[in-house]
């Protein structure tokens, strides 16, 4: 194929570019230093503000953000809330019992004075109920197990206990409390008890053989009621005691003791055996209720078995059982 002129065309002729002059290189030289330098001072700058940004922050976070709790105690809760309010926070409240801070003052805050709180933040408050103190509940009358649980619910202790006899208060009562009911005491304070052991028991004696009126008046005096019947004794001198019920031991006032006085024994009549044989005044006599013993008389004894006299005499008063002496000629 044929080429076309063109392509066996010289290319074009570019001129060449004019050389810069001495002149032309040192201001172009001077225009990069300068700009040199303003890229430098823009970063100096940018540095510095990227600090102080960071220097804010920082400051913020650890100190900017907060204040310093005011001092609140000892102040009326009143007062303590308005400079809450001043110093930008809130105050919750609670409460608790103090034996040195006055009701309604402050006893203590979280956090306290001096310390960090976020601004808008809260503190804790602890105000006083004043010293905390409970009411004596009502002793007297209780049993000692139901005293104590009535003490131990109004968070107060039963203290020393001790005994004493009482006529008119069931053992196990309590008789007396060392404060009076209703007094305000301090919480874990000991009351001391009183408890009955019921009447003191009475000593009886043992009585038997001894004087019946003596008797009667030593246990009237021990405050027992007295019961007295009589009977014959053999045995037991009359006027005295035979037999006491209850026996010697202990009982109680109003206990009731019975006794027997000796009435001696039963007398009966000496039967008139005089000029009676031996053998039939003998047995006069045993019917009689008298043993017999036979002697021969003192004088004009003549051995013919009649009976001249008795001793005891006769018709006259001895004890049922004894022995008759019958005296023969």
């Amino acid at each position: 194929a044929v080429l076309p002129p063109a392509a066996f065309a010289p290319p074009p002729v570019v001129p060449a570019a004019p050389r810069p002059s001495a002149a032309d290189r040192a201001a172009a030289q001077r225009e990069r230093q300068a700009r040199k330098r303003r890229r430098g001072w823009l970063a100096v700058l940018l540095v510095l503000l990227l600090t102080t940004l960071a220097l804010l922050a920082g400051w913020y976070l650890t100190e900017g953000r907060f204040t310093t709790a005011p001092a609140l105690t000892r102040l009326s809760q009143a007062d303590a809330q308005r400079v809450a309010r001043q110093a930008g926070l809130d105050l919750r409240v609670g409460e608790a019992y103090s034996e040195s801070v006055p009701r309604g003052a402050v006893i203590s805050t979280q956090p306290g004075p001096g310390a960090k709180v976020v601004d808008g933040g809260q503190i804790d408050a602890v105000v006083s109920r004043g010293p905390e103190r409970h009411p004596v509940p009502t002793l007297v009358g209780l049993s000692r197990e139901a005293a104590t649980a009535a003490l131990g619910n109004a968070r107060l202790s039963a203290g020393e206990v001790t005994e004493s006899w009482s006529d008119s208060v069931p053992a196990g009562t309590v008789t007396k409390a060392s404060t009076a009911a209703g007094t305000r005491v301090k919480p874990g304070t000991a009351v001391a008890l009183t408890v009955s052991r019921g009447p003191k028991p009475v000593r009886i004696a043992d009585w038997t053989g001894e004087p019946a009126d003596e008797a009667v008046a030593a246990l009237r005096k021990a405050g027992l009621e007295i019961a007295v019947t009589t009977a014959n004794s053999d045995t037991v001198p009359a006027g005295r005691v035979v037999s006491q019920d209850p026996g010697p031991g202990s009982g109680q006032k109003g206990d009731r003791v019975a006794l027997v006085r000796s009435l001696g024994p039963v007398l009966v009549t000496v039967p008139n055996v005089r000029a009676m044989g031996v053998r039939a005044a003998e047995k006069v006599m045993r019917d009689a209720g008298f043993k017999t013993r036979v002697q021969a008389a003192a004088v004009n004894y003549i051995g013919v078995g009649f009976v001249v006299s008795t001793d005891p005499k006769i018709r006259s008063q001895a004890p049922k059982g004894s022995t008759i002496t019958l005296y023969v000629v």
